[in-house]
């Protein structure tokens, strides 16, 4: 596929954290008449990719400046998308948020950013979110996924809850709900214990989404 010199200013703009010429070219690309599933997909989402494999290096890292700008740059792209283009084809709906009684949420909303820029509809409901909501949300908009945030370990008592409601309510969703973990203090090893998905970084995440949905499609 061969993506235009708009959208490969757009990957580019991301991967450096420059926020106002990504929304420039953003821009230009929309009146060009490009599609923005492609913007997202082969401009924001690419660049986010950057970025990853230039500071993630399949480990969890402290955030830093060039990582906050990287999704800023995302998170002003993607507004002017969602703002400009109508009826943007998504590939499935996830319910995100931080879980109650922890008030971490940097990383959800770089997760929100990735997955939108990765074609995904994300019903984000921010942070100190009761179990029991995650589930009621999930059911209201009929969500394929439940990705939960996590970054103190009294929050394993809320994920054995959540996990517990989904249960008691499996009669009242009409297809298999994949529940997600994420944070500092899950593990690979804690999230295979649980059952539940899990990657290292917001890549990863849309990643093993997009595996998971085309298998089951």
């Amino acid at each position: 596929m061969t993506i235009s010199k708009n959208i490969e200013r757009i990957k580019k703009s991301v991967s450096i954290g420059d926020y106002l010429e990504v929304e420039k070219w953003t821009q230009v690309a929309l009146d060009a008449k490009e599609p923005p599933e492609l913007i997202m997909r082969e401009g924001v989402l690419e660049g986010l990719r950057i970025i990853h494999d230039k500071y993630y290096s399949n480990s969890k890292v402290f955030p830093t400046s060039a990582i906050f700008l990287g999704y800023e740059a995302a998170r002003v792209s993607l507004e002017l998308l969602t703002s400009q283009a109508e009826n943007i084809e998504t590939k499935a709906t996830i319910v995100l948020g931080t879980l109650e009684g922890d008030p971490h949420d940097v990383g959800s909303k770089w997760l929100a950013l990735a997955l939108l820029a990765g074609g995904y509809s994300v019903k984000y409901l921010g942070r100190d979110i009761k179990p029991l909501f995650f589930v009621h949300k999930a059911l209201e908009t009929d969500a394929d996924v439940i990705a939960v945030s996590c970054h103190q370990t009294t929050g394993y008592k809320k994920i054995d809850e959540l996990l517990k409601l989904m249960d008691q309510s499996r009669d009242d969703f009409n297809k298999e709900v994949f529940v997600m973990a994420g944070g500092s203090v899950i593990t690979e090893k804690y999230a295979k214990m649980k059952g539940l998905g899990y990657a290292t970084s917001a890549i990863g995440v849309v990643d093993l989404l997009d595996k998971r949905i085309w298998k089951n499609r």
